[in-house]
């Protein structure tokens, strides 16, 4: 970001149907030009001085490259607008709007928000800088590697939002500003204040001791605590009570009886769900438990008004959540068409069979799995058999489900190159003798999974992916209806899948 560009003058386009036609500005002063509302326009350069930008809305615009010097932009909205490469100085935002616009590599330095509002807007590279934020209040918003710097704040600054890799330096937050959104973690405060109330309002400044005593505390919604808790640990990688209590959303409404405070809080829960497990800060697991609970939800709403906001969002929320399924999917599939009969892990824990068949019985049976070789390394190598490969798929499944998502793409990146092996080497390696392994009757492949997409009419006109396979509901037959927190001691138990042709993938 260009935070010191060269003043250029201002040059605007007007943007149709039929293209871009730019706007002949000699021919017009700025504050005949400036006098109303700006619809579809492309400006880029420097802001003059002179209008009065209290009577005009930037809607449906684009400002790229452009710089604002000292401009007053009191009351002024920018709604559906993009704003690119841009650079505010001591320019006064005060009662104005943002309103589902999109901020890129911008830098507000010296500006003042006092009583502004901004809602579903996206802050990507955002720098404020010594800027007043009194009465500033952000709703529904996503911010990704975004930076206050010096600022002067009075409220929580936002709520129902994610705050991404963001960071405060030198800036007071309010308790709030981390329990109201999802994604704020403790390294985000670089000599910081977290305050307990209003600025306002008699309040004291509040240490992670205190933090973590209110982890327990009945004033906080199990979100709430979540949001907390993801505060100071900085992970969910382990799973928690609270995000197994955050997963009931059925519990929500009793909070959240609006449908519009629900479908912005689910959309943002998700949302958060999600960029942790891309920033492998969460396992499969909880991304599968949300899966079935929207699937579940939306078979379960009517197409009454009142809810169809919430059947959308459910809904749309579920297609995002099924593209991370769907590389599971596959790559189980993947796993299974290759070692159908057998599965080779490196293990923690004591040479003893009864202990892996007492830790993971849930998943390996009783007697349909067996443990054909476990040997003395550092770590143990298991081996785990069965005559019918849908036995085995328990046992896969909550492996890859405790799985992160570097693990997993690391993963399907070694199955797909095995697969790729030449037949007549893939099947000498397999026939190699493998020690302690008793000979099990070969059956016939079968496609355990396959996919669709398209309308369906039942219960609710809906477009969805649908996968078929030989199992009924993915979590009960993969027996992964389990809570979050036994993610820390599986990935303790089985810690990586052998593949390659070192007696693995068998």
């Amino acid at each position: 970001m260009d935070h010191y560009l060269d003043t250029k003058p201002l040059r605007v386009f007007l943007e149709t149907d039929k293209g871009e036609n730019e706007v002949d500005l000699t021919n017009v002063s700025p504050a005949e030009f400036f006098r109303n509302d700006l619809i579809r326009y492309r400006l880029t350069g420097t802001f003059p001085s002179g209008p009065d930008f209290s009577v005009v809305n930037f809607i449906a615009c684009e400002l790229y490259d452009v710089k604002a010097d000292g401009i007053d932009f009191s009351e002024c909205d920018f709604k559906d607008t993009l704003v690119k490469g841009a650079v505010f100085s001591s320019c006064k935002f005060d009662g104005g709007t943002f309103a589902t616009t999109f901020f890129a590599d911008t830098e507000f330095r010296s500006c003042t928000f006092y009583n502004h509002a901004a809602y579903s807007c996206d802050f990507r590279q955002v720098r404020f800088v010594e800027c007043d934020l009194t009465n500033l209040l952000i709703k529904s918003t996503r911010f990704s590697e975004c930076a206050f710097q010096n600022c002067v704040t009075s409220n929580k600054i936002c709520e129902m939002s994610t705050l991404f890799d963001m960071n405060f330096d030198g800036t007071p937050i309010q308790l709030e500003t981390i329990t109201s959104n999802f994604g704020l973690r403790h390294d985000n405060l670089t000599n910081s204040v977290i305050r307990a109330g209003r600025a306002r309002e008699t309040h004291q400044s509040l240490s992670a001791d205190d933090l973590k005593a209110l982890l327990n505390s009945p004033e906080l919604s199990a979100l709430e605590g979540l949001a907390l808790e993801y505060f100071l640990e900085q992970s969910l990688l382990n799973g928690s009570g609270l995000l197994d209590e955050s997963l009931n959303i059925t519990r929500w409404t009793k909070i959240h009886r609006n449908p519009g405070s629900f479908v912005e809080l689910l959309d943002k829960f998700g949302e958060f769900l999600i960029h942790l497990y891309d920033d492998n800060r969460l396992t499969l697991h909880p991304i599968l438990l949300l899966h079935h609970v929207t699937s579940t939800l939306t078979a379960s709403i009517s197409s009454a008004n009142e809810l169809h906001r919430v059947a959308m969002s459910l809904g749309g929320l579920h297609l995002i959540l099924s593209r991370i399924i769907e590389n599971y999917l596959q790559l189980l599939q993947l796993i299974s068409d290759q070692t159908p009969n057998s599965l080779t892990f490196l293990a923690e824990g004591p040479l003893e069979p009864e202990y892996f068949q007492k830790e993971l019985e849930p998943w390996i049976g009783t007697g349909e799995v067996q443990i054909s070789r476990l040997e003395r390394n550092s770590p143990l190598v298991i081996q785990f058999i069965a005559d019918h490969s849908m036995s085995l798929l328990p046992l896969l499944g909550v492996f890859l489900a405790t799985r992160t998502n570097l693990e997993i793409t690391r993963l399907k990146s070694t199955i797909e190159r095995i697969d790729k092996t030449p037949a007549k080497d893939r099947n000498s390696k397999q026939h190699k003798p493998k020690r302690n392994l008793p000979a099990r009757r070969q059956e016939p492949k079968l496609p355990l999974l396959s996919f669709s997409t398209g309308m369906v009419e039942a219960p609710n006109p809906a477009y969805e992916l649908r996968v078929r396979s030989l199992m009924g509901s993915l979590l009960v037959d993969l027996r992964l209806n389990f809570s979050t927190t036994l993610a820390r001691r599986l990935r303790g138990i089985l810690l990586e899948l052998l593949t390659g042709s070192s007696g693995k993938l068998s």
